[in-house]
């Protein structure tokens, strides 16, 4: 199962520029459209001004968190994926049905992860994505 990354959008959600940057980057370089914000929410307008195909966030940033983004995206009916990720290992007890990656996060794992989560979103066209 395959799927083309250029036609799907990653929204990255975290308040420090430079995972922000890094995430960016890993995720462009498999081919995923990319949108990167700062907190909460900032992604929440962003979903409503153009939904992502797939959400990466931070757990812990100021304002709106990570679950809160969950929680209010849920609320408000969008059924985006989602992915959390954070420095401490212990975070992704919070909410253990959500995918969670350990920062700094694994380019491998993260991009199995969102391959993954995007190929069984029942609204994409799949084809083809080749990682490595």
């Amino acid at each position: 199962m395959t799927l083309p990354p250029q036609q799907c959008t990653v929204l990255v959600v975290d308040d420090d520029p430079l995972a922000r940057h890094l995430l960016g980057r890993l995720l462009a370089g498999i081919g995923f459209a990319v949108q990167a914000v700062e907190d909460g929410l900032a992604a929440l307008a962003a979903v409503a001004a153009a939904p992502p195909d797939l959400i990466l966030s931070d757990v812990q940033m100021p304002g709106l968190d990570g679950p809160g983004l969950i929680h209010e995206l849920r609320r408000r009916g969008q059924a985006v994926p989602v992915v959390l990720a954070s420095a401490d290992p212990d975070a992704g007890r919070l909410l253990p049905d959500v995918p969670f990656l350990a920062k700094p996060v694994d380019p491998t794992q993260l991009a199995a992860l969102v391959t993954a989560l995007l190929a069984a979103a029942p609204s994409l066209p799949l084809q083809s994505l080749t990682i490595g």
